[in-house]
């Protein structure tokens, strides 16, 4: 027999059990984003991803550019510190690849990896794996960007009351989905 205020481990388990599914049921609801923007200069990659907007992204607008200047991209330069502190001085190479303008920029990545070597700084020849390229959007805006091998993906992650009210509309019909099929009801049309 148990005393007021005790509780055994059954008790326990099924305490955690309800607070496990209350976090994951009601503390995670995703909501639609308000626009996608994929930036390339590559028109059939993105006659490519155009042929994707048929189908349910959870996007309202999708937004084929390939225009950097337009979204405020830039795209910059870092020197590899590990590779290139290994065989020169750093800090005056590091600081010449930093000042690296646009036009030097593309004109090293139109070369490709393959050439050797990318570029000479002060007599020093500086090989694909001593600099990162890199994209940034310049003014903060409410877009987060995410670049990677010449294509540039900027998220709009603003939301209002209407877009976190679609998400959990979302989150109830697809709870309801998956209780029916464990239920084993199925509806007949």
């Amino acid at each position: 027999m148990l005393v007021q205020g005790e509780t055994t481990f059954e008790d326990c388990l099924v305490s955690l059990n309800v607070l496990c599914d209350v976090l994951l049921t009601v503390a995670k609801l995703m909501y639609p984003l308000p626009e996608f923007v994929l930036i390339h200069k590559d028109e059939s990659v993105l006659k490519d991803i155009e042929s994707l907007e048929n189908f349910r992204l959870n996007v309202y607008k999708v937004t084929l550019s390939q225009d950097c200047e337009l979204y405020d991209v830039e795209l910059h330069t870092e020197p590899n510190y590990p590779t290139l502190g290994k065989k020169f001085g750093v800090k005056s190479i590091a600081e010449k690849i930093r000042q690296m303008t646009d036009t030097d920029i593309e004109k090293l990545l139109s070369k490709g990896e393959s050439e050797s070597p990318l570029i000479i700084i002060d007599d020093v020849p500086i090989e694909s794996e001593g600099v990162h390229f890199f994209f940034r959007v310049v003014k903060q805006t409410q877009f987060e960007a995410i670049a990677k091998q010449g294509c540039v993906v900027l998220l709009d992650y603003t939301a209002d009351a209407a877009l976190k009210d679609e998400g959990r509309i979302q989150e109830i019909t697809s709870r309801i989905q998956k209780l029916r099929k464990e239920a084993f009801f199925y509806v007949n049309y």
